[in-house]
């Protein structure tokens, strides 16, 4: 769900620029890798759940055996950071991912670019589930008495 949302989003910001969700062929070019670098689902109340996820883009820049530019690794990434702060959902009616501690750095020659992302899921339990009964053995004792 949040990955192919982010994948779109960032096909509507670069066209021109194939996306890989989690596999990356061997011997990329150009364009970008999208990847899941950490996740959680901590238990709410009822049947809520709120998951995290940390992702990480990777911009690869067109190999013609120079080095890209700062500017132009730059450059993406700020257009990053303007398509990844809100990126809607694939499904009608629910609210967009909120993408925050966006953050960026270079290592060899590469962009990458990392954001959070919160939701509130809500898991539909079977009905017996929902109507299980907990019976509790209780000894009424007298103060002073021993069971």
């Amino acid at each position: 769900m949040l990955l192919d949302a982010v994948a779109r989003a960032i096909v509507a910001q670069y066209p021109q620029l194939p996306v890989y969700v989690e596999q990356v062929p061997q011997g990329l070019q150009q364009g970008f890798s999208l990847l899941t670098v950490d996740s959680s689902l901590d238990e709410q109340i009822g049947n809520r759940f709120l998951s995290r996820w940390l992702l990480t883009v990777r911009y690869f820049p067109q190999d013609d055996g120079t080095s890209s530019s700062y500017e132009e690794l730059h450059q993406v990434a700020m257009g990053l950071y303007a398509c990844l702060r809100e990126v809607p959902t694939l499904e009608e009616g629910f609210s967009p991912y909120h993408g925050y501690q966006l953050r960026h750095r270079v290592e060899d020659n590469v962009l990458h670019f990392f954001a959070s992302y919160t939701a509130m899921l809500s898991l539909d339990l079977p009905e017996e589930a929902k109507q299980l009964q907990l019976e509790v053995n209780r000894v009424q004792t007298k103060v002073g008495e021993e069971q």
